[in-house]
C-alpha cells in the first residue's frame, strides 16, 4: 500500500518474492487497509539485517510492528491479535468474529490453540463447518475467512450451508 510521505507505517513486513505467506499477509493488510511497508529481501545479507539467515529463510516472512515487537512466520491470524482486532463480545446476538477486512469467521477457524475466537462457544457441540460464533448463523462464499473466493466455491457452500441448516433444525 502506497504510504503518503509523513505517513509513518503502522508495520513492516519483510519477505521474499513469491511467497505465499507473504503474499496472503500483504493481501490482507491492504483489504484491511492497513498501512503497511513490503521489504522485499533479496539477498542473504538484507536477510541478516533482519536476524534471519538468508533469503529463503523459513521464518519469512518477519513483520515488525512499530513498537518493535516481531512475529516470525506469522498467521494472518497472529497479526490481527497483535493489532488488537479481537475483543470479547459484549453480546452474542449480535457480535460475529470477524478479520478486519470483514471476513466471516466460521466452524474450525473459531478455534485457536484450543480457544474460541470469542471468548467462549455457547454450546457443547463444536459449530458446524460453516457456522459463525453466533450458533444458526452460517456463511458462505466470499464473506467468509479463508473461502476461495470463486463463483463455484461459493455455490457449493451455499449448498453446504442448506445441509448444515437442515442438520441444526433436526438436531439442534
Amino acid at each position: 500500500m502506497p504510504l503518503e510521505q509523513d505517513q509513518q507505517p503502522k508495520l513492516k513486513l519483510f519477505g521474499s518474492a513469491g511467497s505465499p505467506a507473504a503474499y496472503a499477509i500483504r493481501d490482507f493488510l491492504h483489504r484491511s487497509d492497513v498501512p503497511f511497508e513490503w521489504v522485499e529481501i533479496h539477498s542473504n545479507e538484507q536477510a541478516r539485517q533482519i536476524g534471519v539467515e538468508r533469503a529463503r529463510d523459513p521464518r519469512l516472512p518477519v513483520c515488525v510492528f512499530p513498537d518493535g515487537t516481531r512475529l516470525e512466520h506469522p498467521t494472518v491470524r497472529q497479526i490481527v491479535e497483535k493489532l488488537g482486532w479481537f475483543r470479547t463480545p459484549s453480546c452474542t446476538q449480535y457480535d460475529l468474529a470477524i478479520y478486519g477486512a470483514g471476513y466471516l469467521v466460521t466452524g474450525p477457524d473459531l478455534h485457536f490453540e484450543g480457544k474460541s475466537s470469542n471468548g467462549g462457544w455457547p454450546l457443547d457441540r463444536s459449530p458446524y463447518y460453516l457456522e459463525t460464533n453466533v450458533p444458526r448463523l452460517f456463511a458462505a462464499g466470499d464473506v467468509r475467512h479463508g473461502s476461495v473466493k470463486r463463483c463455484a466455491s461459493a455455490v457449493g457452500e451455499g449448498a453446504m450451508v442448506v445441509t448444515f441448516a437442515h442438520r441444526y433444525l433436526s438436531n439442534g
